[in-house]
């Protein structure tokens, strides 16, 4: 029996191409589905190797189910093309800061409403803040240091500030976020949306 047979045919070349690998070069990974007598498709990361034995090539490989991996992933793209639709689908300015890894990511909004196209600059969160009007600054800045205390309880923000546009002038936001905790209560992500509030503010008195 080939290794073929325990797969489904539009993979033969996928096979045939990783057994050539691994003769010349020793070893290979990779996933297949796996397919049963009843035709059901089950998905497996494989691990191959050569060795030698009596001056005859011969491959060994091991095979583990990856089922739940598989799930996984599908369900991480949907919530990433949701989160990609909800984005382009509202007026406000989406953002997303992982803290645990000090990255920043913007929505389109940014672009729409501040002039900052996300696709043509490397956002960070010190560069959201230096945006921010300086008489607002310090206020803001002292908040964000006590949500992110980990004694605190605090999750929900909702704060008003004056936010510097790319073509110079300041608009006015209603910033909205969430302060998201781990056990310990440090906050590992924080996840906000901004609204230019400029034409209903009462603050547009004093420009």
């Amino acid at each position: 029996m080939s290794p073929e047979s325990f797969f489904a045919g539009e993979n033969n070349l996928t096979i045939k191409y990783h057994i050539k690998k691994v003769i010349d070069e020793g070893a290979t990974d990779l996933e297949l589905e796996i397919l049963s007598k009843t035709g059901k498709k089950t998905p497996f990361f494989f691990s191959v190797s050569r060795f030698f034995y009596q001056d005859e090539i011969c491959i060994f490989g091991t095979g583990q189910n990856i089922s739940e991996l598989v799930e996984s992933r599908k369900s991480t793209a949907q919530h990433i093309e949701r989160y990609q639709i909800v984005t382009q689908a509202t007026s406000d300015a989406i953002w997303d800061y992982d803290r645990k890894k000090n990255s920043l990511y913007w929505g389109e909004g940014f672009l729409s409403l501040f002039g900052y196209n996300p696709s043509k600059i490397e956002p960070s969160f010190e560069f959201l803040l230096s945006l921010i009007h300086p008489d607002d600054r310090n206020r803001i800045f002292r908040l964000i240091q006590l949500y992110i205390d980990p004694k605190s309880s605090k999750k929900n923000w909702l704060e008003e500030y004056r936010f510097l546009k790319s073509d110079g002038t300041y608009a006015i936001v209603l910033d909205k976020a969430i302060f998201i905790r781990d056990d310990l209560g440090n906050v590992t992500r924080v996840v906000g949306a901004m609204q230019d509030i400029f034409p209903t503010t009462t603050w547009q008195k004093g420009f």
